[in-house]
């Protein structure tokens, strides 16, 4: 259902009929206004983390997704596979597979598995080398991957919400970034919304998010950091939950306890 738009009545132009009319102007805009857009997914499963990295959550317990904004990141059947030829490191922006010959250009692909998988799109092959596209989130990686790491085709970036076509406008967004394990004095946690994998007002250098010190004590304390935002996105945009977490600990993965887990909230809020 497309955002409602300004009526514009011009004298002599014929519009239609009358109830052709009322719908378009009246019925369909009020309709829209009653259901618009919104998401709500949590990562329930395990996910391992690396500190002072910005790494953008992967959802896989998706409660409420109005209006399929959102992919799970599933195996494309028949798709491309292969695996790590050379061992990658956090930052890079290409991988080495043993071979690229059934990847193509604007693939989404899956680096390695479970709790150390990440996703990105690609460009064109060069040779084995696949290159992380920046229309795909082409940050570097967020994590180390070993040789012989599977690399497979899947249908999109499960991290991402995309704006739905017609519903450009405001958004509130609510989410929570959480960390398990025991940290260290000064251990801080920073959730941060990004549109289109940049700062969603344009100003800062990073993601931006309210910066806590959070909880050091044992791995059953709460680690967890949460923030509340309105930002501007356009059909077709990308919204995703950013993690950001000191270097002051050893903390290596994600909470999952329920109750406890990352998460966030969104829905639109008018143009």
């Amino acid at each position: 259902m497309p955002v409602p738009q300004i009526p514009d009545f011009r004298p002599g132009v014929v519009v239609g009929t009358v109830p052709d009319v009322l719908n378009e102007f009246l019925r369909d805009p009020m309709t829209a206004l009653l259901d618009p857009p919104s998401f709500v997914a949590r990562r329930t499963s395990a996910w391992n983390l690396t500190e002072n990295v910005h790494q953008n959550v992967p959802w896989d317990s998706v409660s409420e997704d109005s209006h399929s904004g959102w992919v799970s990141g599933a195996v494309v059947g028949g798709g491309a596979s292969s695996t790590l030829s050379v061992a990658a490191a956090v930052a890079d922006n290409s991988i080495t597979v043993a071979s690229a010959a059934s990847f193509s250009s604007g693939d989404w692909i899956r680096i390695d598995t479970g709790a150390n998988a990440e996703y990105r799109r690609i460009s064109a092959p060069a040779g084995n080398v696949l290159t992380f596209s920046a229309t795909g989130g082409g940050t570097g990686l967020a994590r180390t991957h070993s040789i012989g790491a599977a690399v497979t085709e899947v249908d999109g970036d499960p991290t991402r919400y995309t704006v739905p076509d017609g519903w450009s406008g405001w958004w509130l967004v609510d989410a929570v970034v959480s960390l398990s394990g025991t940290g260290a004095a000064g251990l801080v946690a920073i959730p941060g919304v990004s549109v289109n994998n940049q700062s969603q007002t344009g100003e800062g250098n990073a993601w931006e998010g309210c910066e806590p010190f959070v909880p050091t004590g044992a791995s059953t304390e709460p680690k967890h950091a949460n923030g509340t935002w309105r930002i501007y996105a356009a059909e077709g945009e990308r919204v995703q939950l950013d993690l950001w977490f000191s270097t002051e600990s050893a903390i290596t993965a994600a909470d999952v306890t329920t109750g406890r887990e990352c998460r966030i909230g969104l829905v639109w809020d008018g143009v």
